[in-house]
Formats: C-alpha cells, structure tokens, sequence
C-alpha cells in the first residue's frame, strides 16, 4: 500500500538552499516513519532505519531533526526484538534474514544506541548466518530491489555491523569472518548497479588492499553516465538512488 504524506511547511528562513530542501526532506521522512508504524504496528524493514541514517546525516551537516520523533523512533526498533533475543542466540531468525537485522542495527547505530544485551543477541545471528564461502544472503522470500535483493550488499551491510557492534570476546572470530567476506566479495561480478557500488563499500569497510580497492572503483567509475548519474543497471535512466550510492562508495574508499 502507498499511503500519501504531506511535507509540512516551514516559516521562511534565510538559510542556503541545500539546507532547506534538506530540512524539508527530514520534516517528510519523520511524519511518513511515525504514520508508518501507527497504521501497521511494524517497524518496517528498510523504513525506521533509513530515516534514522538520514536524521545522522542531517545532523551532520547542521540539519535540525525532530528529537523527540527520532528517541521514539529508536524505542519502536530496540522494541521489536525484546522478546527475540533467545530465538537469535539459537540462530532462529525471523523473516528477512540476517540482511534484515543488519539494515536495523545500522539504524540503531545511526541513531547512537550502544550496544547491550538486544544489539549481542542480533550479532550472534548475524554472524552465524555466514554461508560456508564468506557471504551473506540477501535472505528475502521476494526481491525487493534495490535494497534488500543483492548478496553483495547484504555482505559489505553485515560486515560494517560486525564492526559497528562488534563483541569484544568475539572480536577475533569477527575479524576472521570479514576477512573471508573481503576474500568473496574480490571474487564477484556485479550485475547491477546497486551490486558494483556495495562491492566498492564492502571492500572499504573491510579494509581491503588497496589494488583491490583502485580496481572496484575504477569499474564503478566506469558505469557514470553523460549526464553525470548512475542508474539501477544498464536499461535504466540515471536515479538519485544509484547516484547517492556510487558516490557514497568513492568518497569513502578514497
């Protein structure tokens, strides 16, 4: 279902252009992730953790963010596991897989949530669910391109969260486990667009050797259309998703 969301206005501010646009963009996501889960009792997948990553970034640029509506927002996706953590300490996961606690850990560190015993209980899935040549699975009954339908980024996604909520006492188990999906992740032919950039990114946060790093790049570099954009594959126009994603890759492999 699509529900419409209205962007609320803003009182007329002298404040440069970007800024704006960005603020009114925060004000959208807010009121579609509050309407969200007020009309399905769910915390969406790829819904309240990517507004979370945007409210960082927002934040990050001097953006102003709705707190009170971000400190709910990290509540209803701490919320939905409370009553999971034995079922992940038992690798019993729920639907999506691990690229679906992933996405939400992501959201959870976006949103400054430390680590504590829900965060342990998903890792420990994540971890586990580790195929035998250094991969993870994208794990949907259904694609949902482009987020949640290549290996490839459910891979380089998984290997920031071992970092990101890494286990002290595991922490050597964690690194031989990136190491292994750095290893996969060399050894892959990208399909779409969305693949090539999260190789690049997954590469990155694995910290990779720096030839390895040059070559993705250059083959992610070499996808740039006349119009200066990046598209989902080749028989698609250009889209700010594959856009922001290309870029995202290059600034931060260097």
């Amino acid at each position: 279902r699509r529900v419409q969301y209205e962007a609320p206005k803003l009182p007329s501010v002298d404040r440069p252009e970007p800024v704006v646009a960005i603020q009114r963009s925060i004000r959208l996501l807010e009121t579609s992730g509050a309407e969200f889960f007020k009309k399905s009792g769910c915390v969406g997948c790829h819904h309240q953790p990517l507004i979370a990553r945007a409210q960082a970034a927002a934040r990050a640029v001097g953006v102003s963010v709705n707190e009170d509506a971000a400190k709910e927002q990290t509540i209803q996706m701490r919320g939905q596991w409370l009553a999971l953590q034995e079922e992940f300490l038992q690798t019993i996961n729920p639907g999506g897989g691990a690229n679906r606690l992933a996405e939400n850990l992501l959201g959870l560190k976006a949103s400054g949530c430390p680590s504590d015993t829900i965060t342990d209980s998903a890792v420990v899935d994540i971890a586990e669910s580790q195929e035998p040549d250094g991969s993870w699975i994208a794990g949907e009954v259904q694609n949902r391109p482009p987020i949640a339908q290549s290996d490839i980024a459910a891979t380089a996604r998984i290997v920031r969260v071992l970092q990101e909520y890494s286990i002290p006492a595991r922490q050597k188990e964690f690194d031989a486990r990136i190491a292994r999906a750095s290893v996969w992740l060399k050894q892959q032919k990208p399909q779409t667009g969305d693949d090539f950039a999260m190789r690049l990114s997954g590469l990155t946060w694995s910290r990779a050797a720096r030839v390895d790093l040059v070559a993705a790049a250059k083959e992610l570099t070499a996808l740039q259309r006349s119009d200066g954009g990046w598209a989902g594959n080749a028989h698609l126009r250009s889209d700010a998703y594959a856009t922001g994603v290309a870029l995202v890759a290059l600034a931060e492999s260097g």
